[in-house]
C-alpha cells in the first residue's frame, strides 16, 4: 500500500524531473532506500514515517492519499514549486511532529481540521500564496512550539485563543494582510522567545500587558499601524536582543526604564515614528548594540559624546530628525562601524579630521544639513569608504586630490554646496567610481580629458556650475550612461568622436550652454541614446537624417519654448537668449522613432510640412513645434497617435482645416497606477492659418471614454462650440485679411457625468483653459460661416477705432458741454473693450498712445488760453480761469478721457508679463496721467466749492395740460410743462454769499455742463462719471483670467443696464431736448448690456447674443458721438464756447443774440452791478427778510442784464473789453 501511495506523490509532483530521484519506482529497491524516504524500525513490516524532499525540484500538488500513511513523523518539502491547497485530508496524520511547506505556491486556507494534529510541534509553511484567517481551532494544537506563517496572503485578527497554546515558542506571521489589535491575552504565552508580526495592518497601542513575555528574545511590529506611546512596563523584557517597532505611528519618548534594563539589545529600530526628545546618553551603556536605527523621527538635541563607549556599533541611522550641533570628534573610537547616515539634520560645524581613523567604514551619509568648512584631505585614509553622501550643505573650498586614494569610492555626492575650483585631474585614479554628482555648486574651469580613464563611471552630474571650455574628444568612458553639464559656460561643437567612444550613453543633458556648430550625423550610431536634451544653445543647422537610427530615444529637446527656462539661461550666458537657430525640414527618417513621447523642436528656424510617415510616433505623448514656419496642410494620418496628450502647432503657417480623423488623437485609454482610467489632450492651433470646424467627435469620445479635450485656436478662423479670453496676440502674416477677433477655440471637458458650465461670449479670446461643454459644436452651412465670420471681422476692425474715437471725442464734449451724452460716448468705449475681453499688442499700443496725445493737447490748448487771457487783460490766474469757464470745462474733458486712461494704463501693465518694456512704460505713463487727473477732479468737486448753490425758481404759468389738436403739439406741450417745472437760475445761497468773496456765479465760473441739471440733480454727474470709470476698470481687469473675464463682463452688462432707468426714474435735466437725447443714447446702452448678460449666462452655438451686444455698444459710441456734436450745434454752445476761449474779436464768429444768453448771476455779481451804477449800499444787511431778498434779487438780475447788454454793445463797437474788473465772467 505505501508503493502506490509514493508513486501516486512521485507522478503528482513530475519526479522524473526531480533533482534526485534515486530509487523511486524500483521494485528492486526497498522503500526506505528511495531518496529523501525514512522508515519506521519498530515492526516486522516497516512503514515510511519520514519525507525529506526539500529543494529537489518538485512540481504539482500535493496527493490527499499521503493521509493513508499515518506513520508520518516528519515532512519537509520546503523550497519546491508545488501548488494547489493544502490537503484536509492529511488531518488524519496524527503522528506529524514536523511539517515544512515553505517556499512552495500553495494556495487555499489553512485546514481547521487540522486540529486533531495534536502532536505536531513545528509547522512551517512561509513564503507561500496561502490567504484567509488563522484558524482558531488549532487552540487544540497544544504541541505546538513553533508556526511560520509568514509572507502569505492572510486575513483576520490575531486569534486570542492562541494564548491557550502552553509549549509555543517562536510566531513568525509577518508579511500579510491581518488586522486588528495585539490581543492583551497572548501575555500568557510564557515560553515564547520570537514573535515576529512586522508588515501587517495591526493597529492599537502596545499592550500594557506584555510585559510578562519575559521570554522574549525577538519582537518585531514595525510597518504596521500601531499608535500610542512606549509602555513603560515593559522594562521588564530584559532578555530582548532584537526589537523592532519602526514604520508606525508611536508617539512620545523612549523610557530611560528601557535604556536601562535592556542592556542585551543588539539590533534596535525605532525609525518612522513620531517619537521625540533628546539623545539618551544611557544608550552608551548598551556594550552589546551593534544596530541603532532611529531615522525619520523628531529626537531633537546634539549628539552625545559618551556614545563613544558603543564600541560594538556597526550601523547607525540618525537621519531626518532635528538634531543639532556638531559632529563629535569621539566617536572616531567605533573601530567597527561601517554604516553612518545623519543626513536631514540640522547639524552644523566642520567635518571632523578625526573621523579618518574610522576605517572600517563604507556607507557615510551627512547630506542636507549645514555643514561648513573644507572637505578633510586626510579622510582619504578611510579607504574602505564606497559610498559619501555630502550633497546640501555649505561645505567650501576645493575639491581635495588626495580623495583619489578612494580605490573603493562608487558614489560621490557632494552637489548643492559652495565648492569652488577647478575638477581634480587625479581623481582619474578612482577606478571604481560609478556615480559622481557635483551639480549646484561654483566649479570652475574646463573638463579634465585625464577623467577618460575613469573606466566605471556611469553617470556624471555636472550641472548649474561655471564649468567653461570644449567639450573633451578624448573622452572614452565606455561605462558612462548619463552626462548632464547643463547650465554651464560650455563652448565649442558637439564631438563627433563620442558616438564611438561613448558608445553606451543613454542620458545627454546641455541645455543652456554656448555649444554652437551642428548636429553631428555621426550620432545616429548612439543607438542606446534615451534622453537628448541640447535645448537653449547656439546650434545651427539641419536636423540629421541618421538620427532616425536612435530606435532607444523617447525624449529629445531641440526648443526655446519655455520662458522661464530661457531667463535662467540668459542669467548665465546671455548670448544663449537667443537659442538654436535649426533650419530645414523634418526629417521623414524619425519616423522610425516608435518608443519618442517627448518631442521639443519650438522656437527654430523649421519649415516645409508636418510628414505623413511620422504617424508612426504611436508612444508619442507630448511633441511642441510652436514657434517655427512650418507650412502645408496638417496631416490626417496622425490620428494614430492616440495617447497623445499635448500637442503643440501655434505660431507657424499651417493652412486648410483639422482633419475629421485626428477626432481618434488623444483617446486611448490610460490606466494610472491607482486603476483609474482617463487621459488628456491638449493641442494648440493658435496663430496659423487654420479654418472650418474642430472635430465633432472629440467631444462624442471624450463623454465615452472620459478624455478631457482640450483645443486653443486664438487668432486662427476655427468654429468651435465656445470661447474664452485669448489675451494678445498676432495672427501670421498669410492671414492678414483676417480679424485676430475671429479666433475661436474649443475648449471641453466631457466626462460621464458632465454638468453644464456657462461659457463666456465667443468674442472672447481663449485662454486654453478647460470649461465643461456637453454638446458637440454645431456643424453651419458655408455661407452661415461667411456671414458670422463677416460680422466679426467688422467688429474686431473698429476695436481701434471704438475707443480712439473717445479721445477727440472728450475734446468736442467740453465745447458742448453735454456731460450725459459724453460720459455715455466714454462707456460705451469700455464697453466694447469689455466684450472682447483683450485686444491685440498694436492695438493697445495706438490706443494708449491716441489718448495720452490728446489728454496732453488738451492740456496745453488750455494752459496757452490761459496764458492769452491773463497777458490780454492783466489779471490774475484765477480770474481767468474763471472768464474762460475753465474748471467746468476742464472737468468735462477729463470726464471723457481720464477713465480711458486708467483702463489702458492696468492694461499695459500687464504687458510686464512678456517683457515688453516700451508698452510697459507708456502704461505707466498713462495711468499716472489719469491717477493725478481724478486727484484735479475730486478737489474740483468737493474741497474747491466755495459757495453753496441752489435754484431761484421763476413761478409756473404755463399749463402742462396737452392739446389735444396733434401729437406734435402734445409733445411739445409736455416738454414745454417739463422745462417749466425746472426752469430757475444758478445763484450762491446768501448764507454762504456772506462769508464768501466775490466771484461769478457757479455754472458761469465751473462751466455750462452744470446747466443742464435741475435742482438737486447735480449729483447725476458723479454717477454718470462713476459708471464710465467702473466700465473702464471692468474692461481692464477682465484681461487677467477667463473667471476675471466672466465676472467682469456680467458686472459690466449690470452696469449699462442699470444706466437707463437711473436716468428715467431721475430726470435730472433741465431742459427735454437734452433728457430726450440722453434717453436715446441710454437705449443703446440698456439693449447692450442685456445682449452681454444673456451671452455671458448662455451657452449657445455662434453666440447671436455676443453679436447683438457688439452693434448695439457701438451704436451707443457713434450715435452718441453724432448727437453730441449735433446738440452743440444747435444750442450754440461750441460757438460760445470758442467765443469765450477765443474773446470774441477776431471776427471769425457771429455774435450770439442777447435773448438766446441764459440769465445766470449770483450776489457778488449783482453788488458789482449795483456798485457800478451808483448802488453801492447794497449790502448783505438788506436781506434780513427772506421775502424781500427774493424782490431786490430780482431787481439786480433785471439791472444786470441791463449793464451787460450795455457792456456787449460796447464790446461790439470798440472790440475792446470795458471794465472788466468790474464783469469778470463775460456771457
Amino acid at each position: 500500500m505505501d508503493y502506490d501511495v509514493l508513486m501516486e506523490l512521485f507522478y503528482a509532483t513530475s519526479g522524473n524531473t526531480w533533482t534526485n530521484n534515486s530509487g523511486w519506482g524500483s521494485t528492486s529497491v526497498a522503500i526506505c532506500s528511495w531518496y529523501g524516504l525514512g522508515c519506521t524500525s519498530s515492526s516486522s513490516t516497516a512503514h515510511v514515517n519520514t519525507f525529506r524532499l526539500s529543494s529537489n525540484g518538485l512540481y504539482g500538488t500535493l496527493p490527499s492519499n499521503i493521509s493513508k500513511l499515518t506513520s508520518l513523523t516528519v515532512v519537509k518539502m520546503s523550497n519546491n514549486a508545488l501548488f494547489g491547497t493544502i490537503p484536509d485530508s492529511w488531518s488524519t496524520l496524527t503522528s506529524l511532529t514536523e511539517m515544512a511547506l515553505s517556499m512552495n505556491q500553495l494556495t487555499g486556507t489553512l485546514p481547521a481540521s487540522w486540529s486533531s494534529l495534536q502532536q505536531l510541534q513545528f509547522f512551517e509553511a512561509h513564503s507561500n500564496k496561502i490567504y484567509g484567517a488563522l484558524p482558531s481551532s488549532w487552540v487544540n494544537l497544544i504541541g505546538l512550539r513553533v508556526i511560520a506563517l509568514g509572507n502569505n496572503s492572510l486575513t483576520g485578527a490575531l486569534p486570542e485563543g492562541w494564548s491557550s497554546l502552553p509549549q509555543l515558542e517562536s510566531v513568525t506571521l509577518y508579511m500579510n494582510g491581518l488586522s486588528g489589535s495585539l490581543p492583551r491575552v497572548w501575555s500568557a504565552m510564557s515560553q515564547l522567545n520570537t514573535l515576529l508580526l512586522h508588515q501587517n495592518r495591526l493597529i492599537g497601542d502596545l499592550p500594557d500587558a506584555w510585559s510578562n513575555l519575559t521570554s522574549l528574545q525577538q519582537l518585531r511590529l514595525g510597518s504596521n499601524r500601531l499608535s500610542g506611546s512606549l509602555p513603560n512596563t515593559w522594562s521588564t523584557l530584559t532578555k530582548l536582543s532584537l526589537l523592532d517597532v519602526n514604520s508606525n505611528a508611536l508617539a512620545g519618548t523612549i523610557p530611560e526604564g528601557w535604556i536601562a534594563s535592556m542592556t542585551q539589545l543588539a539590533q534596535v529600530s525605532f525609525a518612522v515614528n513620531s517619537l521625540q526628545g533628546t539623545l539618551s546618553k544611557g544608550w552608551a551603556s548598551m556594550k552589546l548594540l551593534a544596530f541603532l536605527s532611529l531615522s525619520f523621527n523628531r529626537f531633537n538635541g546634539s549628539l552625545p559624546n559618551s556614545w563613544s563607549a558603543l564600541t560594538s556599533v556597526q550601523q547607525l541611522q540618525l537621519a531626518s530628525n532635528s538634531l543639532i550641533g556638531t559632529l563629535p570628534s569621539s566617536w572616531s573610537a567605533w573601530s567597527q562601524v561601517f554604516h553612518m547616515t545623519l543626513s536631514g539634520n540640522q547639524l552644523n560645524g566642520s567635518l571632523p579630521k578625526s573621523w579618518a581613523s574610522l576605517t572600517q567604514l563604507e556607507y557615510l551619509s551627512l547630506g542636507s544639513n549645514e555643514l561648513i568648512g573644507a572637505l578633510p584631505s586626510s579622510w582619504s585614509g578611510m579607504s574602505r569608504l564606497s559610498t559619501i553622501g555630502l550633497g546640501n550643505n555649505k561645505l567650501s573650498g576645493m575639491l581635495p586630490s588626495s580623495w583619489d586614494a578612494y580605490c573603493s569610492l562608487t558614489l560621490l555626492d557632494v552637489s548643492k554646496n559652495q565648492l569652488t575650483g577647478t575638477l581634480p585631474s587625479s581623481w582619474m585614479a578612482l577606478s571604481l567610481l560609478g556615480t559622481l554628482s557635483l551639480w549646484n555648486n561654483q566649479l570652475s574651469g574646463t573638463l579634465p580629458s585625464s577623467w577618460s580613464g575613469m573606466s566605471r563611471l556611469s553617470s556624471i552630474s555636472l550641472q548649474n556650475n561655471q564649468l567653461s571650455g570644449t567639450l573633451p574628444t578624448t573622452w572614452a568612458m565606455s561605462s558612462l550612461t548619463t552626462l548632464s553639464l547643463d547650465h554651464n559656460q560650455l563652448e565649442g561643437t558637439l564631438p563627433d568622436q563620442w558616438s564611438i567612444t561613448m558608445p553606451s550613453l543613454s542620458s545627454l543633458s546641455l541645455q543652456c550652454n554656448s555649444i554652437v556648430g551642428t548636429l553631428p550625423n555621426s550620432w545616429g550610431s548612439m543607438i542606446m541614446m534615451s534622453v537628448l536634451h541640447l535645448s537653449y544653445n547656439l546650434l545651427s543647422g539641419t536636423l540629421p537624417q541618421s538620427w532616425g537610427a536612435m530606435l532607444s530615444l523617447y525624449s529629445l529637446r531641440l526648443g526655446n519654448g519655455d520662458m522661464d527656462q530661457t531667463a535662467q539661461c540668459s542669467a548665465i550666458a546671455p548670448l544663449v537668449s537667443h537659442g538654436n537657430r535649426i533650419n530645414g525640414t523634418l526629417p521623414q527618417s524619425w519616423s522610425a522613432l516608435s518608443f519618442i513621447t517627448y518631442l521639443s523642436l519650438e522656437g527654430n528656424q523649421l519649415d516645409g510640412s508636418l510628414p505623413e510617415s511620422w504617424s508612426a510616433m504611436t508612444y508619442v505623448i507630448n511633441m511642441s513645434l510652436a514657434h517655427n514656419a512650418f507650412t502645408g496642410f496638417l496631416p490626417a494620418s496622425w490620428s494614430a497617435m492616440t495617447i497623445m496628450a499635448v500637442l503643440s502647432l501655434n505660431d507657424n503657417r499651417f493652412t486648410g482645416t483639422v482633419p475629421p480623423a485626428w477626432g481618434l488623437m488623444g483617446t486611448q485609454q490610460i490606466i494610472d497606477d491607482d486603476g483609474n482610467v482617463g487621459g488628456t489632450l491638449e493641442l494648440n492651433l493658435s496663430s496659423n492659418c487654420i479654418r472650418g470646424e474642430l472635430p465633432p467627435s472629440w467631444t462624442t469620445v471624450a463623454h465615452l471614454s472620459g478624455v478631457m479635450v482640450t483645443v486653443s485656436s486664438c487668432f486662427t478662423r476655427l468654429q468651435a462650440a465656445s470661447g474664452s479670453g485669448c489675451g494678445v496676440g498676432a495672427v501670421p502674416a498669410e492671414c492678414a485679411s483676417w480679424s485676430v477677433e475671429s479666433s475661436r477655440s474649443l475648449s471641453s471637458t466631457a466626462v460621464l457625468q458632465p454638468v453644464a458650465t456657462p461659457t463666456s461670449t465667443h468674442m472672447q479670446r481663449c485662454w486654453s483653459t478647460s470649461s465643461t461643454a456637453t454638446t458637440p459644436p454645431p456643424h453651419n452651412s458655408s455661407s452661415t460661416n461667411q456671414t458670422q465670420l463677416s460680422m466679426t471681422a467688422e467688429i474686431s476692425s473698429q476695436q481701434t477705432a471704438v475707443v480712439v474715437v473717445s479721445a477727440p471725442a472728450g475734446i468736442l464734449t467740453a465745447l458742448a458741454g453735454s456731460a450725459s451724452i459724453a460720459v455715455g460716448v466714454v462707456r460705451g468705449g469700455a464697453s466694447m473693450r469689455l466684450v472682447a475681453c483683450g485686444g491685440d499688442d498694436d492695438d493697445l499700443e495706438t490706443l494708449a498712445g491716441g489718448y495720452l496725445g490728446a489728454y496732453c493737447i488738451v492740456l496745453a490748448v488750455v494752459l496757452c488760453l490761459l496764458f492769452r487771457q491773463r497777458r490780454t487783460i492783466a489779471i490774475s490766474w484765477s480770474e481767468a480761469c474763471e472768464q474762460l469757464g475753465m474748471p467746468g470745462q476742464v472737468w468735462v474733458v477729463l470726464s471723457s478721457i481720464v477713465f480711458p486712461l486708467v483702463e489702458f494704463g492696468l492694461s499695459l501693465m500687464r504687458a510686464s508679463e512678456n517683457d515688453r518694456s516700451s508698452e510697459v512704460s507708456l502704461g505707466v505713463v498713462a495711468f499716472c496721467v489719469g491717477f493725478v487727473s481724478l486727484v484735479w477732479l475730486m478737489s474740483t468737486m468737493t474741497c474747491r466749492f466755495r459757495a453753496v448753490w441752489r435754484v431761484a425758481q421763476n413761478q409756473k404759468s404755463i399749463s402742462t395740460v396737452p392739446s389735444k389738436s396733434s401729437l406734435c403739439t402734445w409733445i411739445m406741450s409736455r416738454s414745454d410743462g417739463y422745462e417749466m417745472d425746472r426752469r430757475g437760475t444758478w445763484v450762491d445761497d446768501l448764507s454762504a454769499a456772506k462769508h464768501a468773496s466775490p466771484t461769478s456765479s457757479f455754472v458761469e465760473c465751473k462751466g455750462a455742463v452744470f446747466e443742464e441739471y435741475s435742482d438737486g440733480r447735480v449729483w447725476f454727474v458723479v454717477w454718470e462719471s462713476g459708471m464710465a470709470m467702473v466700465l473702464s476698470v471692468l474692461s481692464a481687469v477682465s484681461q487677467l483670467s477667463p473667471n476675471a473675464c466672466s465676472v467682469a463682463q456680467t458686472a459690466g452688462a449690470a452696469v449699462q443696464i442699470c444706466a437707463l432707468p437711473v436716468l428715467v426714474l431721475a430726470r435730472p435735466h433741465r431742459k427735454a431736448r437734452a433728457l430726450a437725447l440722453g434717453v436715446i443714447v441710454e437705449i443703446f446702452g440698456f439693449v447692450g448690456g442685456l445682449c452681454l448678460l444673456v451671452s455671458t449666462t448662455t451657452s449657445i452655438a455662434g453666440d447671436p447674443w455676443g453679436d447683438a451686444a457688439s452693434v448695439a455698444l457701438q451704436s451707443q459710441l457713434y450715435v452718441g458721438v453724432a448727437l453730441l456734436i449735433l446738440d452743440g450745434l444747435h444750442t450754440g454752445r461750441i460757438r460760445d464756447t470758442l467765443r469765450r476761449w477765443f474773446g470774441g474779436s477776431s471776427g471769425f464768429l457771429p455774435q450770439r443774440r442777447l435773448m438766446d444768453a441764459p440769465v445766470s448771476v449770483n450776489v457778488s455779481n449783482a453788488r458789482r452791478c449795483a456798485r457800478s451804477v451808483g448802488r453801492s449800499d447794497i449790502s448783505t444787511a438788506n436781506f434780513g427778510n427772506r421775502g424781500r431778498a427774493k424782490e431786490l434779487i430780482s431787481r439786480i438780475t433785471a439791472l444786470e442784464v441791463i449793464v451787460e447788454m450795455i457792456c456787449i454793445q460796447r464790446r461790439t463797437d470798440s472790440g475792446q473789453y470795458l471794465n472788466q474788473r468790474l464783469f469778470p465772467c463775460s456771457v
